[in-house]
């Protein structure tokens, strides 16, 4: 998608400038990215500097020279949607899945977030060695074993067998020593360290760009800047559907 050739003229033509034309038709065609990846891919193609940004906004505020206001409009929010692209790609947290290590085994959780520190692991007396037992009531996984005697390597392959505990987990792995006898312990230990998803900027950088489509006052002055009310309109669909995707951006 791009804008149509009479248009990027007109626009070219009240910039002044083919570059500062060019970084405003690329900033009116951004979409939301989809992922953090995704938003670094989409600022390659921009210009980011903090002095190209000032420049442009006072190359808007002139060439929209009514009282200044319209052009710092359009300037906010095309600087402003960069800021939130720049936030989606580097300020992202990834979920982490909530995990623990019990004597020489490491449990991990089988979903990101909070809720696989709700799981828990324990380790009772009462089996005989190579007869594990693993039971799963909810969130609580408990094994059954030879006290001092059953290995890393028969808990895990008790717990890899239990179709009930692997509904909890991603993974039950040998993190010390494979033979080392395991111990009964009381109380249940839970799995921990499991965070959603998060991005603290995020919310931040939506407010500063603005999420209002363009203005009418900012309308009538961009065509009659632009001396096309056809270019304006054209300008204005692409800057509302812009707005609206990057405030869509998730996190």
């Amino acid at each position: 998608m791009a804008l149509s050739k009479s248009t990027k003229a007109f626009l070219e033509s009240m910039v002044t400038s083919q570059p500062y034309a060019d970084e405003i038709e690329r900033r009116l065609l951004l979409t939301a990215p989809a992922t953090a990846a995704a938003a670094v891919t989409a600022l390659l193609n921009l210009n980011q500097g903090r002095e190209f940004n000032s420049r442009l906004a006072d190359c808007l505020r002139w060439a929209l020279a009514d009282d200044g206001s319209e052009g710092a409009e359009l300037a906010r929010v095309l600087n402003g949607c960069v800021e939130v692209v720049h936030t989606k790609a580097y300020s992202y947290v990834a979920a982490v899945k909530a995990s623990k290590a019990v004597q020489d085994l490491t449990y991990v959780a089988k979903n990101t977030g909070t809720g696989g520190n709700a799981v828990t692991v324990s380790y009772v007396a009462g089996a005989a060695q190579g007869a594990e037992v693993v039971t799963v009531v909810v969130n609580a996984i408990e094994v059954q074993i030879a006290d001092g005697a059953s290995t890393a390597t028969q808990v895990k392959t008790a717990v890899d067998n239990s179709v009930a505990a692997m509904a909890l987990l991603t993974s039950c792995t040998v993190t010390g020593v494979a033979g080392d006898a395991q111990d009964a312990f009381a109380p249940p230990v839970n799995l921990a360290g499991g965070a959603v998803a998060k991005n603290p900027d995020m919310v931040a950088a939506k407010i500063l760009m603005g999420s209002t489509a363009m203005s009418a006052r900012t309308l009538t002055v961009l065509a009659s800047a632009i001396c096309s009310a056809p270019a304006a309109a054209e300008i204005k669909a692409a800057y509302d559907a812009m707005v609206t995707a990057i405030q869509a951006t998730t996190i």
